[in-house]
C-alpha cells in the first residue's frame, strides 16, 4: 500500500524479526541417538562444515568427543597437545637451567607414568635449588611451574646412576691436587727450561677417607652386627670399583664429577672392626654440564632438551 508516495514498510528495519530473548545456557542434554562429536562456541560466524573442528580458541565453550567418556573441557586436549615434560633444576644464585628428566608423554600407556618421582643425585649440599616442571606443547616449553629446596646433609655422599652411598665417618679433608698435564724440555743453549702443554687437560684428583657402616631403621649406625658391617663394607668397595662414573659431594658445598683411578684400601683404624676406607677420584667432567652428566649416564634426557650445549 502506498500512502503519501510512502511505503508502510519502507524503513530498513520496519520488517526486522522481533528480538529473540535466550536465557543463559548451563546444560546439554543429548538422547536417543549417536553422537561423535558436540561443539559449542560463542562464534557465531563460525563456519558450518562437515569436519568438526578440533581446535580451541577463546569463544570455544565445550567439546566432547565421547572417546569412551563425557570429558568436554580442554584439559584432555591441551595432554593430547603435550608432547614431554621436562625436569629441570638450578640454583636460586644462578640463571642457567639444567634438565634432570623428562617423560615422553604421548607414549604414557598409563596414569602411572605420568609420576614425576625420582633423585636429584646432582644436587650439592648447601645451595638452595629451584625445581621446575615444564610441558613442551607444540615443540615449544610452556610455562615453569617451579618449586625451591633447600638441600643439606652431614658427611659425604658418593653417588652414580646405579647407586648411591653416604657417611659422616670422615675427616672431611678431601685433599685435593690440581693437574695440569706438561713437559719441561731443557734445551743445549738456554738456561731456562722451555715448558710444553699440548692438551686442555685441567682436572682435579681428591682423595677420600671415610668408614662406611649400614644404618638402622632409626638412621643411625648399627655396630652391633659385624657380619653385616663387613659385607656392607664390601658392597661399598665394589660400588668404587663398578666401572661408573661417580659424583662426590660434600656438605660444605664441594662436588665433583669423576672415575675412582685407585684401588680402595680397606684398613683398620686403631681398632680391627674399624675399617677406613681410602680412595682417589680423578674428575672426568662438570656435574652442571648436562653433555657430561649425560655422558656419565647420571641423567637420560637427549641433547634436544639440554638448556645448553656444553
Amino acid at each position: 500500500m502506498i500512502f503519501m508516495q510512502s511505503f508502510f514498510c519502507g524503513e530498513s528495519e520496519s520488517v526486522a524479526c522481533t528480538p529473540t530473548k535466550i536465557e543463559p545456557i548451563t546444560s546439554v542434554t543429548l538422547s536417543n541417538a549417536w553422537f561423535n562429536d558436540i561443539r559449542m562456541t560463542k562464534n557465531v560466524n563460525e563456519p558450518i562444515t562437515e569436519d568438526v573442528m578440533q581446535y580451541w580458541d577463546y569463544d570455544t565453550v565445550m567439546h566432547a568427543k565421547f572417546d569412551g567418556d563425557t570429558y568436554a573441557g580442554n584439559v584432555k586436549w591441551d595432554l593430547e597437545r603435550v608432547s614431554y615434560l621436562l625436569i629441570k633444576r638450578k640454583k636460586t644464585t644462578d640463571y642457567k637451567w639444567t634438565t634432570i628428566d623428562y617423560k615422553d608423554v604421548q607414549e604414557a600407556t598409563d596414569v602411572s607414568a605420568y609420576n614425576l618421582e625420582g633423585t636429584d643425585i646432582t644436587a650439592v649440599p648447601g645451595y638452595k635449588y629451584q625445581y621446575a616442571v615444564v610441558a613442551i606443547v607444540d615443540n615449544v616449553e610452556n610455562e615453569y611451574s617451579i618449586d625451591t629446596v633447600d638441600v643439606k646433609c652431614h658427611g659425604i655422599v658418593m653417588a652414580d646412576s646405579t647407586a648411591l652411598y653416604y657417611t659422616y665417618l670422615t675427616d672431611m679433608f678431601l685433599d685435593n691436587v690440581s693437574v695440569t698435564p706438561n713437559s719441561v724440555v731443557e734445551t743445549m743453549y738456554d738456561r731456562y727450561p722451555t715448558i710444553v702443554r699440548n692438551t686442555l687437560a685441567n682436572y682435579e684428583q681428591v682423595t677420600v677417607n671415610a668408614e662406611f657402616v649400614p644404618y638402622k631403621d632409626e638412621c643411625e649406625f648399627d655396630y652391633g652386627d659385624d657380619v653385616a658391617r663387613n659385607k656392607y663394607n664390601k658392597e661399598v668397595k665394589m660400588f668404587l670399583r663398578n666401572g661408573y662414573t661417580k659424583l662426590l659431594k660434600s656438605e660444605n658445598g664441594q662436588i665433583w664429577m669423576g672415575y675412582v683411578t685407585t684401588p680402595p684400601s680397606d684398613s683398620a683404624d686403631e681398632i680391627y672392626y674399624t675399617r677406613k676406607v681410602t680412595f682417589t677420584l680423578t674428575e672426568t667432567g662438570d656435574p652442571d654440564s648436562e653433555k657430561y652428566l649425560y655422558k656419565a649416564g647420571i641423567i637420560d634426557a637427549p641433547q634436544t632438551f639440554w638448556s645448553y650445549d656444553n
